[in-house]
């Protein structure tokens, strides 16, 4: 459920808001922000550089499964020159936040609210011939990680390396071998455990 705080959803209801998109990428060196305002802001100690519209974002999907929905991110219209900052900064699998940003009538951030949540998968610059050039971003999102295994194991050997005296798993392996059990007319009966 999607939760506004009442004064934005009170600047809403009387159509005294506006909407930007707001990207912040945490790189080695610090976190970096975009947006798509015509002047520099600061939330959260990160400083967003505008880009006056010349940001694209594709419009992001809800998703009722674990997939790992991917958003593209779209800088258009830079100067040839801007490109070459990319050079030597490890910006794969960085993670990077989009924000949907509100502003008042005076056109100040009054509240941002995180739409997407990933990494950078691929980033691609183009150049054009007459001197522009677009980078163009694949985040993936942070859903990638829910289905992925860690190499760990239930036995008892694996538990033992990470704790000496926890014998939790100590009879995994009796238990999990066949044993016939009959139910029904003969009743429950008890499985013998091998020694």
């Amino acid at each position: 459920m999607l939760t506004i705080p009442s004064d934005i959803a009170t600047l809403l209801n009387a159509g005294r808001c506006s909407l930007r998109w707001m990207l912040r990428v945490d790189l080695d060196a610090g976190p970096e922000g975009l947006w798509t305002g015509t002047y520099r802001v600061t939330l959260d100690g990160v400083s967003y550089a505008p880009t006056a519209g010349n940001m694209l974002i594709e419009p992001i999907e809800a998703s009722s499964q674990l997939d790992a929905d991917q958003l593209k991110v779209t800088l258009t219209g830079l100067q040839s020159e801007v490109t070459s900052v990319l050079q030597g900064v490890a910006w794969h699998q960085r993670p990077a936040t989009v924000y949907l940003a509100f502003l008042n009538d005076a056109e100040a951030v009054v509240h941002a609210m995180p739409s997407f949540s990933g990494f950078i998968d691929v980033l691609s610059v183009q150049d054009a011939a007459d001197a522009s050039a677009t980078i163009e971003a694949v985040l993936e999102s942070n859903n990638r990680e829910l289905s992925r295994s860690y190499g760990r194991v239930r036995s008892d050997a694996d538990q033992r390396a990470v704790s000496t005296g926890d014998g939790f798993f100590k009879y995994v392996t009796a238990a999990n071998t066949d044993v016939e059990i009959n139910w029904g007319r003969k009743g429950a009966q008890y499985p013998v455990r091998p020694k």
